[in-house]
């Protein structure tokens, strides 16, 4: 997913962190699930597991991604209020500069 998320793409990430299995998940790396090589670590909630998977990096991956995504959502969504205020103040301060531009201009013009 290349370049910026649209506001849809951000909007169906927070719909798919909302609904998916609430609370903690933990990666229970420390015992290997016997009988199956593809299968060995499990992500488990408070209630029951999730999945399981065959290296302990990828179950401690997924198992955070219940707690990091909405971190991350939220943190974007900041970074994207403050961006709209900077921009605004932008615009802002370029208003002015024109509006002192011209009427700098207009002194110019009113002395020749």
């Amino acid at each position: 997913m290349p370049g910026k998320l649209t506001k849809d793409q951000l909007e169906e990430i927070r719909q798919r962190a909302e609904v998916a299995t609430k609370g903690f998940w933990h990666a229970n790396i420390h015992h290997e699930w016997p009988g199956n090589e593809n299968l060995r670590y499990w992500i488990v909630t408070l209630e029951d597991g999730l999945a399981a998977t065959v290296t302990k990096e990828d179950a401690e991956f997924i198992a955070n991604a219940r707690q990091d995504i909405p971190k991350l959502l939220d943190y974007i969504t900041e970074l994207e209020r403050k961006l709209h205020k900077k921009e605004f103040e932008l615009t802002e301060c370029n208003r002015v500069y024109l509006e002192l531009l011209s009427k700098q201009g207009l002194k110019i013009l009113k002395s020749k």
